[in-house]
């Protein structure tokens, strides 16, 4: 007789929801890597246009200006999710007792989420707030 043990549901429950987190992780970075390439060569385009023929591109100012932030917002998505944001390494690495050093990394981790909720919160209200804009160059 054979007996199949199976993992817990819960153990089932956090694997589907990892790669639930890798497959928006690979959207989130594909997107940021479209913009961040379509941001060089706008930029690039924009100042030979402007400097070399004295004919600047009327939309690159907002379309930069939308195209970062959202770089930005998904950015710090995908750095605090591969646990790549910014630290204060030096002191991390000073701290020689384990013990010592993971509690100054998770209360790192709690500063940094804290942030992201905050940025998520005012950004809400920044597009509340910009919402009725119409830019001079671009319908967006």
């Amino acid at each position: 007789m054979h007996l199949h043990m199976s993992a817990p549901k819960g153990v089932d429950a956090v694997k589907a929801f990892e790669r639930l987190c890798k497959f928006f992780d690979g959207i989130a970075t594909f997107i940021t890597t479209v913009l961040m390439i379509f941001l060089t060569v706008l930029i690039t385009v924009s100042v030979i246009s402007r400097w070399i023929f004295n004919s600047p591109i009327t939309w690159q100012y907002e379309a930069t200006l939308v195209c970062l932030s959202w770089v930005v917002f998904i950015g710090m998505s995908i750095t605090f999710r591969q646990d790549e944001h910014m630290r204060l390494t030096f002191v991390s690495n000073a701290i020689k007792n384990i013990k010592i050093r993971n509690i100054w990394l998770a209360l790192t981790d709690v500063v940094v989420l804290i942030f992201l909720v905050w940025g998520g919160i005012l950004s809400i209200q920044v597009v509340e707030n910009a919402i009725g804009t119409v830019y001079q160059t671009i319908p967006v």
